[in-house]
């Protein structure tokens, strides 16, 4: 049973990788067959004014301040995660695994609401709008 269950994988995983290497082979060939970047430095088929994920920024003035890469990274530019400030502490009750699983979880929510910026408006109007209702009635 442990043999037939082993051989099924090893196929289904070969499958895969024929499939993974079909794939590439098509991609190197859409490669080969796109045209030479153009003067303007625009990369082929990308709209005039359209920007990559590198430049995406509108402002230009917050380009050491990149919440995706920081939390990649570690935190390198601008952003600091929680979880590595908790970690490299010297008070116990904050190195717990507990702590820094909320530590993490408070980064993981971090990147996600700047990443989504609709809907951290959202969240102030709601909290705004709350305060303010308890605060006045």
């Amino acid at each position: 049973a442990l043999l037939e269950k082993t051989a099924e994988e090893s196929a289904e995983l070969r499958r895969q990788l024929e499939a993974q290497c079909k794939r590439n082979l098509e991609m190197e060939r859409l490669l080969q067959a796109a045209p030479q970047q153009s003067s303007t430095g625009q990369a082929p088929g990308t709209p005039l004014g359209a920007s990559n994920k590198k430049n995406e920024d509108a402002f230009g003035d917050d380009d050491d301040f990149d919440i995706e890469a920081a939390r990649l990274t570690g935190g390198t530019a601008g952003f600091h995660p929680l979880e590595g400030a908790l970690k490299s502490t010297q008070i116990a009750q904050l190195t717990g695994p507990y702590a820094i699983a909320a530590a993490t979880l408070i980064d993981k929510l971090s990147v996600a609401l700047d990443r989504r910026p609709f809907i951290r408006a959202v969240i102030v109007v709601y909290f705004l709008i709350f305060h303010l209702g308890m605060i006045l009635f």
